[in-house]
């Protein structure tokens, strides 16, 4: 081959391959910074409505109910959960601050998951 042929032929060549390669790699680079950014955002959601919901006034069992409470639970300490799932004895001297205790604890460890989702 001609040496002006090979001149222009290899970058011709490169360019097609880099092409090829940018085209295929920048959607999957796209997705995978929106997925990141909507776990980001649902993660964000779920500790706005925990927070929202704990700021009413209501008590562990209602709480333990609720649909935010099935969707924190999974990322709570195990300390945690048996604290908030633990029904409260007739002869506790302490149920008179149990429901501050019990959302205090959980505020807690929100903060705690919030730190660790790096959403602070």
């Amino acid at each position: 081959m001609d040496a002006s042929i090979l001149k222009y032929l290899i970058p011709g060549i490169i360019g097609l391959i880099a092409g090829i390669i940018g085209s295929l790699t920048a959607p999957w680079v796209h997705w995978g910074v929106e997925k990141r950014r909507t776990r980001q955002a649902k993660r964000r959601e779920i500790i706005s409505s925990c927070r929202m919901l704990l700021s009413t006034d209501i008590d562990k069992k209602t709480f333990c109910g609720t649909e935010v409470y099935s969707k924190i639970r999974p990322h709570l300490q195990k300390h945690v959960i048996d604290e908030t799932e633990k029904k409260p004895t007739e002869s506790s001297e302490g149920d008179a601050i149990e429901p501050s205790r019990f959302k205090q604890i959980l505020l807690e460890d929100i903060a705690r998951i919030e730190k660790e989702w790096v959403l602070i």
